[in-house]
C-alpha cells in the first residue's frame, strides 16, 4: 500500500485504488466513497483503511492496511467592514479575524493592513486577506469606498463694491463649484444692491459625492459701500471732559471726515 500527498480541503477526489497493487479490496474511512477519498474536511490527520479478503475462504487470509492522510483547511478570514472614507483622511489600520495570515499589499494598502485613502482611487477599492499557503489558502476581499475631497478654497479676493454695482458671478473666485450663502446671494451671484453695506461675509460650501462626508467651508468678506447721502444720528451737547463716543451713521460703509 502506498501513500498519498498532503491534501488541501478544496482538492478533487483521490482514487485510492491507484496506490495499491491488489485491487480486489476496498477502502474505508472518513469521506471515503467507492474507493474515492474527498479531502473536503477540517484540518487534521485522517486514517484510511484498505481491507482485502482471500479466496475461496474470504476470512482465512483477510488483511487490513492503514494510511494516514493530512488535510489542511485554513479558516476563512473575516475583514471588518469599513464605512466610506474621505480621500484626505489619514491612513488607518484594517481589522481581520483570525489574524494569522497576510494582507495582499497594494499602492493603498501596506503589508501590515494599513489603508491610505490618499493613495486610493475615488470609488471602490478592493482589499484582501489570505490565510494558508501558496497552494492551499482561504481568502476574503472587501471593498472600501473613497469619496473625493472637494476644496472650498476661495482663490482670490473680491474688490470693494458699491450698492449700485451690478451683481457679480462668484464662480471664477473658487477652485471648485459649491454652494454660496450670505446676504445678497442668489445661486452663485452676489448682488451688492440687496446685501446691505459694510463688510459682507459670504460662505462657500463644498462636499463629496455621494454621501457628502468630506465637507469644506471657506469665507470671504466683501466691502460694500453706499452712494446714498449719509445721515449722522444727532447727539446731545456734551462736556469737553466726557469720554469718547461712537458716532452712528446710516448707511454704514463710508468714512468720517
Amino acid at each position: 500500500t502506498g501513500t498519498i500527498n498532503n491534501q488541501c480541503f478544496n482538492n478533487g477526489q483521490v482514487n485510492l485504488m491507484a496506490i495499491v497493487q491488489n485491487t480486489t479490496g476496498s477502502w474505508s474511512g472518513v469521506n471515503v466513497n467507492n474507493n474515492q477519498f474527498s479531502p473536503n474536511l477540517q484540518t487534521g490527520v485522517y486514517t484510511l483503511t484498505y481491507n482485502t479478503t482471500s479466496t475461496p475462504n474470504a476470512t482465512l487470509c483477510a488483511e487490513s492496511k492503514t494510511i494516514n492522510v493530512s488535510v489542511y483547511n485554513p479558516p476563512v478570514p473575516n475583514i471588518q467592514n469599513v464605512a466610506p472614507v474621505c480621500s484626505k483622511d489619514a491612513a488607518f489600520q484594517l481589522s481581520v479575524t483570525p489574524s494569522i495570515g497576510s494582507w495582499i499589499s497594494s499602492s493603498f494598502l501596506s503589508s501590515s493592513g494599513v489603508f491610505n485613502p490618499v493613495n486610493a482611487s475615488i470609488g471602490g477599492n478592493s482589499v484582501a486577506y489570505v490565510i494558508g499557503t501558496p497552494t492551499c489558502f482561504s481568502q476574503q476581499s472587501k471593498v472600501i469606498n473613497v469619496e473625493a475631497f472637494v476644496s472650498s478654497d476661495i482663490t482670490s479676493s473680491i474688490q470693494n463694491l458699491y450698492n449700485t454695482s451690478s451683481p457679480i458671478n462668484l464662480a471664477p473666485y473658487t477652485s471648485a463649484p459649491g454652494v454660496w450663502s450670505g446676504p445678497g446671494i442668489s445661486g452663485s451671484l452676489f448682488n451688492p444692491g440687496t446685501s446691505g453695506t459694510g463688510q459682507i461675509v459670504l460662505t462657500h460650501l463644498t462636499s463629496s459625492s455621494p454621501s457628502g462626508l468630506c465637507p469644506s467651508s471657506s469665507t470671504i468678506a466683501v466691502g460694500v459701500y453706499s452712494l446714498s447721502s449719509p445721515s449722522i444720528k444727532s447727539i446731545t451737547p456734551i462736556c469737553n471732559t466726557a469720554p469718547i463716543i461712537q458716532l452712528q451713521v446710516i448707511p454704514v460703509g463710508g468714512l468720517f471726515g
